[in-house]
């Protein structure tokens, strides 16, 4: 029974995430999370420039929502590589 439990306090999180608004700023954790990325890959991609960042207080980045998404859309088609050394 515990175990439905925890499956209800999930989907409860879940419908509640979808009702509430979109945040349109997020932080790098945040981007992480929304792209199922490393943080570190995040901060790579602002350091490349590929994807670009705001500082609106010192010590803070935020990374509009919509750079991302076109970010990662402007990513859909290329070749990926085959691996390593082939």
């Amino acid at each position: 029974m515990s175990d439905l439990a925890a499956i209800s306090a999930k989907l409860d999180d879940v419908l509640q995430r979808l009702d509430a608004p979109a945040q349109r700023f997020l932080s790098v954790a945040e981007a992480a999370k929304y792209t199922s990325l490393s943080s570190d890959s995040i901060r790579h991609a602002i350091a490349s420039g590929a994807l670009q960042a705001c500082r609106p207080v010192r010590g803070r980045l935020v990374i509009d929502r919509k750079a991302i998404d076109a970010w990662i859309q402007g990513s859909a088609g290329r070749t990926l590589r085959r691996g390593r050394g082939k």
